[in-house]
């Protein structure tokens, strides 16, 4: 399967099908079940929530769909951003 950036508009449009999962796994998570980590220091577990929670939902259909950017890529964009 081809990463999402060098696919066509069609095959764009079906791989956005994982992001309208996202508000609902949010509400999910945000108020019935708490999406808990682990802190590696105490053991200790806090619950994931808000933004951070957001952002970790938005990533998980990201990498289901192949949205990911090889090292040339990066690269270039860190040179770009390095200049300005």
């Amino acid at each position: 399967m081809k990463r999402y950036q060098n696919c066509n508009r069609l095959v764009k449009m079906w791989r956005h099908r994982h992001y309208i999962s996202v508000p609902f796994k949010w509400l999910y998570h945000q108020y019935l079940k708490q999406f808990l980590i682990y802190n590696d220091d105490d053991g200790s577990r806090e619950p994931l929530q808000g933004k951070l929670l957001w952002t970790t939902l938005i990533s998980s259909a990201q990498i289901k769909m192949k949205w990911y950017y090889t090292m040339e890529e990066v690269l270039e964009r860190y040179k770009i951003k390095k200049q300005k």
